[in-house]
């Protein structure tokens, strides 16, 4: 598990969109601490979390097919696609 950890922490100071984020690290709080924010932190923990743990380590490994996967599954959902948006323009006000 640290490993799983560790490529998640190298993906989020590696990637320049994960960057803009965690500038806005208290804003992207709030957002996932709202009642959208619980219910997608509800979806992607589903099973264990195995889909998100398995995307932040292909992605920490260069491979964005699983994360792309993971996406595809969110933007499904009503609440996750609300989520998403609002994560997406918040990377874009960073």
């Amino acid at each position: 598990m640290p490993s799983e950890y560790a490529d998640l922490a190298k993906m989020l100071l590696t990637n320049p969109s994960a960057g803009k984020m965690l500038k806005n690290l208290d804003k992207v709080s709030a957002l996932l601490n709202s009642p959208e924010g619980k219910a997608l932190l509800t979806q992607l923990s589903a099973g264990g979390g195995d889909a998100l743990k398995k995307a932040a380590a292909d992605a920490a490994a260069g491979n964005k097919d699983s994360g792309k996967a993971l996406l595809s599954s969110l933007m499904s959902d009503p609440e996750g696609a609300s989520l998403i948006s609002k994560v997406v323009s918040l990377a874009k006000e960073g």
